[in-house]
């Protein structure tokens, strides 16, 4: 299980600003950016809740798609702790994805990652059960080790009803104004060194951007 912990700041600027910054960053490194389509469905409960309380443990089936068509299933859990951005990931095959979002979840229960158990009990006894679907054109560029700027081009709801990860079809809401582009400014928490050696054997700092 990968897991990452940062500071965000989030906001949002015009295209052409976004153009200026691009040009500038990509003549600076051009190597450093990766561009991805990144869909996440996220868990809600019976009545189609989700809470707003950022303290509270989200949780997200995700499928990333790099530009060499290379491709990612994981599940997320994500929360915010004294304005610190915490997310554990595990990857997921197709098989697996398929199995939550057509309603199979017993084999949850055994599973080898505790994240995946973790969510199986949240299913079983909180309601959680997936909600609906966003996708993101995103562009990352790692301006520093330990520190990144997300840029997402488009975002969309994919509403219908049959919507999955896998499947295209469904009517696409623009979540922003047709002049933005929303931008995240990420700079990863240092942990103290005995914690580090403690957590080590059991979960793995995630260096790259497998996890969006």
């Amino acid at each position: 299980m990968k897991y990452m912990s940062y500071y965000e700041e989030n906001g949002r600027i015009t295209k052409n600003d976004y153009r200026r910054i691009e040009k500038t960053l990509q003549e600076e490194a051009p190597d450093k950016f990766e561009r991805m389509l990144l869909r996440k469905m996220e868990f809600v409960n019976v009545e189609g809740y989700i809470s707003r309380d950022e303290e509270l443990p989200r949780y997200y089936l995700c499928r990333k798609t790099k530009e060499n068509h290379e491709e990612f299933l994981y599940l997320e859990k994500k929360n915010v702790q004294n304005g610190v951005v915490y997310k554990y990931c595990c990857t997921l095959t197709r098989e697996e994805c398929q199995a939550v979002m057509d309603g199979n979840i017993v084999w949850m229960q055994e599973h080898e990652h505790p994240l995946v158990r973790d969510l199986y009990r949240q299913m079983t006894i909180n309601g959680l059960e997936l909600g609906g679907l966003k996708e993101y054109e995103r562009k990352v560029y790692q301006s520093k080790k330990d520190s990144r700027i997300v840029f997402d081009e488009r975002i969309q709801r994919i509403i219908g009803k049959h919507v999955t990860l896998f499947e295209e079809e469904g009517m696409r809401v623009d979540c922003l104004f047709g002049h933005q582009v929303h931008i995240s400014y990420r700079r990863d928490k240092t942990i103290p060194r005995m914690i580090a050696n403690m957590v080590q054997n059991q979960e793995q700092v995630s260096e790259d951007f497998a996890f969006a």
